[in-house]
């Protein structure tokens, strides 16, 4: 793919990430590979670990307070140990298919070693920026559900029965009210490995660059979301259901639900990166709208050699 650093409508962004996506299609899935054998070792681990507990007899002194909190201590240590194995990964996962990204928008060439090679200098600060977020958005709904709550123990006193929708209504919104800031962080990603800037200083620039366009984030993120989706109940739906028909506890619907662990991964790693490769190209496409990055990088073009995409771009902050 030639430089075309241009505005592009939201028809032309999408149908761009779909191109990138299919003609390196192979680029994509095995740069996704790191958190999808993750997943499925998390999963595997927690489904074995349920079918081993139900037909576990336990100790002789299961009795005993200090071995219950030792089994206890030792699952919640496993499984705290891959969920944060797999949360790191995946933001990895985000910097480097963001580099190769950049890479290929401008015609040059990227492999799954090179992303991850430019991107190592960024762990610290994509992890980071995961708690940065997360803890933003926890907080919006710890303190949702709070309010609600009140609002629902206020309500059951004047509206009796009918009071049950309050919370209904309220959990709605809060899960509303987190989409919609997370819109807000969906450039933070590529302004860390594309500029680059601390953790902090990304969350404000993509709260900067999404303003006056959340519609079109929106758009972006719910259409990635919804193939998403499509692509898991295709790969995993089946022996999910499959599962439940054979019966929870036996040996049939323990296959069934490792089977479709594995393929479930692999339906995420087939479309997961269509999100990544889209939201790269919009952090482009907004920067070139508010900030005139097509000019910059044309004006360092006449004077110098161009800069490097995977490197700090031009920055007007």
């Amino acid at each position: 793919m030639s430089l075309d650093l241009r505005p592009l409508t939201l028809g032309e962004l999408l149908d761009r990430s779909f191109g990138l996506f299919r003609r390196h299609f192979w680029l994509f899935v095995g740069l996704m590979a790191l958190p999808s054998v993750l997943i499925v070792i998390l999963n595997v681990v927690v489904l074995v670990g349920s079918e081993y507990a139900q037909k576990w007899d336990g100790p002789e002194d299961m009795d005993n307070p200090a071995t219950m909190i030792g089994i206890a201590v030792i699952a919640f240590t496993v499984i705290t140990a891959l969920v944060s194995a797999y949360f790191i990964a995946y933001m990895v996962t985000l910097g480097a298919t963001t580099v190769a990204v950049s890479e290929l928008y401008v015609g040059r060439t990227a492999t799954i070693a090179s992303a991850y090679a430019y991107v190592r200098g960024y762990i610290g600060r994509l992890v980071l920026l995961l708690l940065l977020i997360g803890i933003r958005l926890v907080g919006l709904a710890l303190g949702g559900i709070f309010a609600f709550s009140i609002a629902g123990v206020a309500a059951a006193m004047v509206l009796g029965p009918f009071a049950a929708i309050i919370p209904v209504l309220g959990m709605f919104l809060v899960i509303l009210a987190c989409f919609l800031v997370s819109l807000r962080y969906a450039v933070a990603v590529p302004a860390i490995v594309l500029e680059p800037i601390s953790a902090s200083q990304a969350v404000r620039r993509s709260v900067l660059l999404t303003r006056e366009h959340l519609f079109r984030t929106g758009v972006i993120v719910v259409f990635a979301m919804v193939i998403s989706y499509a692509a898991l109940a295709l790969f995993q739906l089946p022996f999910i259901v499959g599962a439940g028909m054979a019966g929870p506890e036996s040996p049939t619907a323990f296959w069934l639900s490792l089977v479709g662990t594995v393929t479930g991964a692999i339906g995420s790693a087939v479309t997961t990166p269509l999100m990544i490769i889209a939201l790269a190209l919009f952090y482009y496409d907004l920067r070139i709208r508010k900030e005139g990055l097509d000019l910059q990088i044309m004006m360092a073009s006449l004077d110098h050699a161009p800069p490097d995409p995977a490197g700090p771009l031009p920055s007007t902050s």
